[in-house]
């Protein structure tokens, strides 16, 4: 048996913001809470069509992508070339289920955050030049339950790690 569907529809009001167009220094941000899809937590999610099309309003938004395939490979796709993902380990947002993961398997949280897939959230590159304090004010007032994290920046692929950060290689 093989399903397939398409969808054919037209960009709303807003910019089209895609996942090309960050650039290095740029910060990173993921909505809501990431890991722990095995539990059945893909099977109950809410699209962030909202969020999204008001981050595309957003002019310092520069690259967007939803989390489907796990947070450590979609964010190649919005790497620039002469950057790579530094992210801060506390920062992650762990969903509960993927906090469970981390207790069962024995594996790091961190891990399922970034590998676990099927998280359906939104990854973005805001601008480095943003006044940040007021973009993320902007978000609480306009989605107050939905989390917001300011996970790490674009940053020079020769610089060292400071204590707490980790990049994308040892997660697949």
């Amino acid at each position: 048996l093989v399903a397939t569907l398409t969808l054919v529809g037209r960009r709303g009001p807003a910019r089209a913001v895609t996942r090309a167009g960050a650039r290095r220094g740029d910060w990173i941000y993921v909505t809501g809470e990431l890991g722990g899809s095995r539990e059945g937590r893909h099977c109950r999610f809410v699209p962030r069509l909202r969020e999204g099309e008001w981050l595309a309003g957003q002019r310092v938004v520069r690259a967007m992508l939803d989390v489907s395939d796990g947070l450590a490979k979609d964010l190649r796709a919005l790497q620039p070339r002469d950057a790579i993902p530094i992210l801060e380990e506390s920062a992650l947002p762990a969903s509960p289920a993927a906090r469970r993961a981390a207790r069962r398997s024995g594996h790091p949280v961190a891990r399922h955050v970034l590998t676990d897939g099927e998280d359906y959230e939104l990854a973005f590159a805001v601008a480095r030049s943003a006044d940040l304090h007021a973009f993320e004010a902007r978000w609480r007032r306009a989605f107050p339950r939905i989390r917001l994290s300011r996970i790490g920046c674009f940053g020079s692929p020769d610089r060292a790690l400071p204590p707490g950060h980790l990049t994308l290689a040892d997660y697949h």
